[in-house]
């Protein structure tokens, strides 16, 4: 699943009105021995008697009972510009869960826990460059300003054009460097990305690593041995930020074969960690 992927929904099942997050607060849960920072969700009780209603078969196994409950989707509601962002661990076994009261034999009061673990989830996101500076930037060449964001929104595309006019020509080093723009407004706020990496075309809909990136990243040196952090640079008796990232093996690899198509010879540039399998 991919950040860009919606799945619809049906009807709503619970809303938690004029929210304000509080991640450091350690309150109870239910008792007075577990302690956690959480956010409790009423649903609707129409939700419990479906569930109720089904029969033995369906409440059986899993399996079944999965495709009467096809999933949840929970969403915020659009909040004041910047808004904000918020994280859930859904594998947390003491705060992350659907719990069902019910009575049993009209005496017994009983609880039961549906839990997220072990299923599958996904974070989707929508990007709006409405009236933004990058609007009509994107799909065009630029020759100053790159613009660049995560959530699989904007990466950069690169063309080295020439790079196969090279021959008989052993690359000692060959490393991209991108300087940080300052830029009024919003960015002042944004930090900068903590990393980059270059990908390339591994097929029409999916990118993969370039072998530089491939190499510092079995070896757990992403940093060490290929770059892409921000960091401070003194150029011209001014300093900056710049991003290096060395791409001396790919590069390699564009020069050894001089017909190689301008596809080839292409690379992006993405703000890490990203998904580069599409897995359905």
């Amino acid at each position: 699943y991919y950040s860009t992927n919606a799945i619809p929904a049906a009807e709503e099942i619970g809303t938690l009105n004029n929210f304000m997050p509080k991640p450091r607060t350690s309150v109870n849960l239910f008792d007075t021995i577990t302690k956690g920072a959480y956010v409790r969700v009423p649903l609707s009780n129409a939700l419990g008697q479906d569930i109720l209603k089904l029969d033995s078969a369906t409440l059986a196994n899993d399996s079944t009972f999965y495709a009467f409950v096809r999933g949840l989707r929970i969403t915020a509601e659009p909040a004041s510009d910047p808004g904000a962002m918020l994280a859930f661990d859904l594998n947390d076994s003491k705060f992350s869960f659907v719990r069902l009261y019910y009575t049993q034999n009209d005496t017994s009061k009983r609880t039961f826990n549906l839990r997220f673990r072990g299923t599958n989830k996904f974070v989707q996101y929508e990007h709006d460059y409405s009236g933004k500076p990058v609007e009509a930037l994107i799909g065009k060449p630029v020759n100053e300003l790159l613009y660049l964001q995560g959530i699989t929104g904007l990466r950069l595309k690169m063309h080295v054009p020439f790079a196969n006019a090279l021959k008989n020509v052993a690359i000692n080093k060959a490393e991209l460097l991108l300087t940080v723009a300052e830029q009024p407004g919003d960015f002042l706020s944004l930090a900068p990305a903590s990393q980059l990496v270059m990908t390339k075309k591994s097929t029409d809909t999916t990118l993969a690593f370039i072998s530089d990136v491939a190499y510092a990243s079995n070896l757990g040196a992403l940093r060490s041995f290929f770059g892409g952090f921000p960091n401070n640079e003194l150029v011209g008796g001014v300093t900056v930020k710049q991003y290096k990232m060395t791409m001396s093996s790919h590069f390699q690899d564009m020069i050894v074969d001089p017909t190689t198509s301008l596809e080839e010879r292409t690379v992006f540039i993405n703000v890490f960690t990203l998904s580069l399998i599409h897995i359905s």
